[in-house]
C-alpha cells in the first residue's frame, strides 16, 4: 500500500513538472497538441492530488478557460488547493466567489470574508487590502468597523515594507 502511494505521488510530481515546464515555457504556443499534452499532464497531476498542480491547473481554468464550465471547474480545483492549505489558492477562491461573471451561488457571503481572512492571516497582502475594504464598506457580511479596517491596512503596510 505504501509503495503504491509513493509511486502515485512521484508520478503526480513528474506529471506536474512536465506539464508546468511545457506550459510555463511557452512551448505550447508552437502547436496545439503540445498545449493539450501539457494541460493533460497538469490535470492528471491535479487529480492525483499534487498541490502545486491543483493551484496551477485551477488558475489556468479559472482565468483562461474558454467556457463557463471550464472556469467553474477551475474554481473547484482552487477549492481543493485551498483545502490543502495554499494561501494563494485561498485568495483566488475568494476572488472567484466574488466574480459575478461566473454566476456562482455563494451560499453564505461570509465564506468570502472567511477566505480573505484566512489568506490575510497567512500573510497574503492583497487579501489584507480586501479586508480593509470589507470592514471599511461593510462588504461580504462584514460589519462596518473602522478599527478592523485600520488593522488590516496596517498589516498590509507592515508586510509590504519587508
Amino acid at each position: 500500500m505504501f509503495i503504491k502511494a509513493l509511486f502515485n505521488s512521484c508520478w503526480a510530481y513528474v506529471m506536474y513538472r512536465l506539464g508546468a515546464l511545457l506550459f510555463l515555457s511557452g512551448t505550447g504556443r508552437f502547436h496545439q497538441s503540445i498545449h493539450d499534452f501539457a494541460m493533460r499532464c497538469l490535470q492528471r497531476a491535479a487529480n492525483a492530488g499534487n498541490v502545486k498542480a491543483l493551484l496551477l491547473f485551477g488558475q489556468l481554468l479559472k482565468y483562461r478557460g474558454m467556457t463557463a464550465p471550464n472556469r467553474l471547474a477551475g474554481v473547484e480545483y482552487l477549492r481543493k488547493a485551498s483545502g490543502r492549505g495554499l494561501v494563494d489558492a485561498t485568495f483566488m477562491l475568494a476572488e472567484a466567489l466574488c466574480d459575478k461573471s461566473l454566476m456562482l451561488q455563494v451560499a453564505n457571503e461570509k465564506e468570502v470574508l472567511t477566505l480573505y481572512t484566512q489568506a490575510a492571516e497567512q500573510g497574503h497582502l492583497v487579501a489584507a487590502l480586501r479586508l480593509k475594504k470589507a470592514y471599511g464598506q461593510g462588504l461580504w457580511g462584514a460589519p462596518v468597523d473602522k478599527v478592523l479596517a485600520r488593522y488590516w491596512s496596517e498589516q498590509f503596510m507592515k508586510s509590504s515594507k519587508q
